[in-house]
Formats: C-alpha cells, structure tokens, sequence
C-alpha cells in the first residue's frame, strides 16, 4: 500500500495509480476508501470501462444497487460488449428483485461469453426463483460443465432439487459439494434443511452446528438451528445470537433474522414476554424493509366475488385441459399445507411437488406477462380456447420433471386469485383448502421469517387480519362456484385425527388410505415432527396479553 501511495502522491494525474490503489483498498476490504480511488481514477479519465465495474461491485457490495446499476450502465456505454458488466447488472437486478431484467442481462452475459459460468449460475438461480425449474436445471447443468467444481453451481443443483421434493438426488449432490470443499458453512447449512426436510432432527442440528463453526456470523445457520432445538438447549444460542446483533454493520435483513431467531429462541426457553419482544421488533424492521400495500389484493378480491361468476365458467366451459386431474393444496401460510402435503406424498399414486408454481410459468407460456387474469374486463375478448394449452402446458411442465404420477402441488403466494382460472384450465383439478382458527393461524404467520416479498403483509397484525379475512371469503365464493372440485381440511381436527382427516380428502379425490400414509403419521409422531394439540393449537394463548386486543373485534372472516 505504502508503494501505491507514492506512486498517487508523485503521478497524482494518473489515473493507473488511483486504479491500483483502489484495487488494493478493496482486495483489503476498505470499501470506502476504495471507492474514492476509483472516483479519483474516472474523473482523470472517465472512459475506463473496468474502473466504472469495479465501483459497480463495491456499491453493490455496500447494499447501494440503484448506484451500482448506473455505474454498470457508464460502463455498457463504453463497452456494449462486456460481460461481466452484465454479470454485475444481473447481480444489481436481482437484489432489486427486478427478475425479468436480471434474467435478460445474464443471457447477455452469456451470449457474448458462453463459458461464463457464474452467469449460468445466477440463471439457474433466477428460474428456481420464478419456478421454471427445467430452465434452472439447465442452466446448472450448463455452468457445471462449463466447470465441473464450481461448488456455488453445485449447490444452486442441491436447491433446486430441494424445492422438487428430489430430497436423495439433493443430498447427492451437496455431498458432491462437500467432498470438494468440506469446510464450506453454505454446504453444511443446505445440507441440514435437508436433513431436517427429511425428518432426521440430529443430523440437522449437527450440520447447522457445523456451519455456524465454520463461520460465526451465519444468521441463517442460526435461524435453522434455533428452530429445530427445542425446549431449553435453545439458551446456548441467545448469547451469540445478542452478540451478532451489536454489529453496526447489520443490513436489515440480517437484523430482522436474528430477531427472529431470538423470539424462537426464547419461545422454546420459555420466556414468552421476551420472545414476542424481538418478534415485534424484527416485523417492525421487515415491514420498513419492505413495505406492503394491500390496495391490490383489497380490490381484486371484492370484484372477484362479484365478477367472477357461472357466466363466466359458462361461456368458458369444456375449453380446458380435461386429462390432469391435479390436486392444489390451498391455504394460508402456517394453516397446515406442509403436514397435508407430506402426508399425501406418501401415496403410491401421487407425486409431492411442493410450491412449484408451475401453473403460473404455464400460465405465463401461452398469455403475455402483461395480460392480468385477474382483471376480468380481458374476457370479454379472450380465446378461451387458450386455457387448454394453458393446462397442456402445465401437465408437460409436470411430466418432464415428476413422471406419470398425479401431481400434489401447495401453490405460491397470492394463488386464491386464480383458482377460478385454474379451473378453466384444469377442470378435472381437485382444490384442498387447508384451514386454522384465526387466532392462531394469524399469530403463527407472524412470528414466521419469509424470504422474499411475497408475504409481506405478514409483517403487521392488522394487515395478516385483513389476508385472513378476505382470503376466506374469496375462497367461500369458489366453494359457491364449483363445490365438487373442494375440499376443506380443518388443522384442528387434522391433528387430533390424521387419519380420519387424510382418508377423506383421499376419498374426495378417488383415492384410497393406503399405509404408507399410516407408517408417515407414525414415524412423525414418534419423532416429534408431527403437531399435537398441546403443542399446535391455541399457540396464541401463550402471548394473549399482546394479541388479544388484536382479536377483540375479529375480521367476518366466513369459515
């Protein structure tokens, strides 16, 4: 540093000099004083394409993406043809959630450098996000033979076949990872949701244990480790946990997640006071974070009901897709959806996909991204023939990834919207609505940590209140629509009798109980990885001092 300090000081107008400096400064981690060389650097000479990208990387760095998106900008400008700005814009957009654009700048990073493999990487990583699975494994598979130990490609494989359900093919392939790399904390934690989405409690705790020792500021490996100890062991952790939180340096996110982490952590202690303490402080962070806006939702849902009516399904009827006889697990967060869905995945018959969102890329297939089917005024003039290929492309979506079996999917975000649509274009499809009393239900989604912005009414009591309300009265008018397609599974009655429960919605779908359903109630039972009423229902009364004003006036919700 002392030898790019005189080289500054003695050539003060070169702009090679500040280059190298900043290049040292942020090698070094001085993010700052880096930042000042390369500003130092393009006011000599602004047309240096590498410099405009380097700062692009620190403000991204910094959490600054508008800004980093403008330098990457300053840098096309120069040079149109330079992929690793558009691996950086790619970057940007994607921490802006901005997803469209984030995938068409990596396919232009790509396009000029096809053996970019941090570019297919973060492809694949864009697809999982927007459920185009086949795509995200493809552009893997693409970046893993462009370099066969890129650890990062490996786990983004393990990820994706996570969210399919494919639990052994991912645990083969983070194995993979580990080998190659064994003292890596991100391996050692996806490993552990695994293991734990697997039903091995030990062997969880044992890999997010790992992880936070190879790194002691994973947040995450301590979200998922506090969440599956339980009772008293929780304790070793609210110390570190605390300690995390005194670094200034905390991006919001990260501050929410530890607070999140302590409220579970004191939840299993038990200090209750304390616990709803740092889940009110890590919503109150998360709702400034990302702000929620139920304008949209609040006017879809009463216009639904009214518009959405046996005329519609009338003039649209026979059009769909009759030969996919789907089931959708619908619901709330925390009402259940999970235990259904693992429960019925047993079945010789069905094929457990999870959140898939596979509709919605089908959907997105056949209409433009523009066209809102939600806004009902588009059929007065709408091919209703389309909704065929819409369920077409659907079931090969489907079969290329899961096979023949029948496809038993829990639907993604604000899916209620479109189940009047879904019919349309599947009308062979069964609805499962899983459903919880208000207060615990609303209470459980908000001491819940989301990842993205789907749920982001989760973070205020009054705005979950509202979903809950108008979630099920909109679910009340599709029952009133077509009521042969829906079962209703109530989680206190699934609890107290799984058995019972899971025999009918088996029999609504013109299945039969089968025993591999009975052996995965009792493993999970046995192992404490299935809700008993002591510990799942009225969960709420444990901090009734702080929610009960909240409940005091209850919405007309209509269960």
């Amino acid at each position: 540093m002392q030898s790019f300090n005189r080289a500054t000081t003695l050539s003060p107008g070169d702009p090679h000099g500040w280059l190298w400096k900043g290049t040292a400064l942020q090698i070094q981690g001085n993010n700052t004083d880096a930042l000042s060389s390369y500003d130092k650097a393009l006011a000599i000479n602004p047309a240096q394409t590498d410099v405009w990208v380097r700062k692009a990387i620190i403000s991204g760095t910094l959490g600054r993406f508008e800004e980093s998106l403008d330098c990457l900008d300053k840098a096309l400008s120069i040079n149109p043809n330079h992929p690793i700005a558009f691996l950086y814009k790619g970057i940007g957009y994607l921490n802006l959630d901005n997803l469209k654009d984030a995938v068409e700048s990596f396919g232009k990073a790509v396009s000029i450098k096809p053996d970019l493999s941090e570019a297919w990487c973060y492809l694949g990583n864009v697809y999982t996000k927007t459920f185009q699975f086949a795509e995200a494994l493809d552009a893997i598979n693409t970046a893993l033979s462009v370099n066969p130990g890129y650890v990062e490609a490996l786990v983004q494989k393990g990820i994706i076949l996570k969210k399919l359900h494919k639990y052994d093919d991912a645990m083969d392939v983070l194995e993979s990872a580990k080998k190659a790399i064994p003292d890596n904390a991100i391996i050692h934690d996806e490993l552990g949701l695994v293991f734990a989405l697997q039903g091995k409690h030990q062997s969880a705790i044992d890999s997010f244990t790992k992880a936070i020792k190879l790194d002691p500021q994973n947040i995450e490996a301590y979200f998922n480790l506090v969440t599956q100890v339980k009772d008293s062991d929780a304790s070793n952790y609210i110390p570190k946990l605390e300690l995390l939180l005194n670094d200034d340096s905390l991006l919001p996110a990260n501050e929410s997640r530890i607070h999140f982490s302590l409220g579970h952590a004191y939840h299993n202690l038990p200090d209750f006071d304390r616990s709803f303490a740092h889940f009110e402080k890590a919503n109150e962070i998360r709702s400034a974070e990302i702000p929620y806006d139920g304008t949209i939702f609040r006017d879809k849902v009463p216009r639904l009901i009214t518009k959405f009516n046996s005329e519609i399904l009338n003039r649209c009827t026979h059009t769909g897709h009759n030969k996919e006889p789907s089931i959708f697990i619908i619901g709330l967060p925390r009402s259940g959806k999970t235990i259904l869905e693992d429960i019925l995945g047993q079945h010789s018959e069905i094929i457990a996909t999870g959140e898939s969102g596979i509709f919605n890329v089908a959907l997105r297939d056949i209409f433009s991204q523009e066209i809102d089917l939600t806004d009902l005024e588009v059929f007065s003039t709408i091919d209703c023939t389309l909704f065929k290929e819409v369920g077409e492309a659907y079931s090969k979506r489907n079969r290329a990834l899961f096979g023949e079996k029948r496809i038993l999917s829990t639907n993604p975000g604000v899916v209620e919207l479109l189940i009047g649509i879904i019919h349309l274009c599947l009308p062979n499809a069964k609805f499962i609505h899983s459903v919880r009393n208000i207060e615990d239900n609303c209470f459980e989604i908000y001491r819940k940590y989301f990842q993205g912005k789907q749920q982001n009414y989760s973070y205020k009591f009054s705005d979950i209140l509202e979903k809950y309300d108008l979630h099920h009265k909109l679910l009340a008018h599709w029952k009133t629509l077509f009521p042969d397609m829906f079962y209703t599974v109530d989680f206190e009655m699934l609890v107290h009798n799984p058995k019972s429960e899971v025999t009918k919605v088996l029999e609504n779908c013109g299945l039969t109980y089968e025993s591999s359903c009975e052996a995965y109630i009792a493993d999970a039972l046995a192992n404490n990885r299935f809700p008993t009423p002591e510990n799942a229902i009225d969960t709420w009364m444990q901090y009734v001092n702080y929610l009960k004003p909240f409940f005091t006036t209850p919405p007309d919700n209509l269960l």
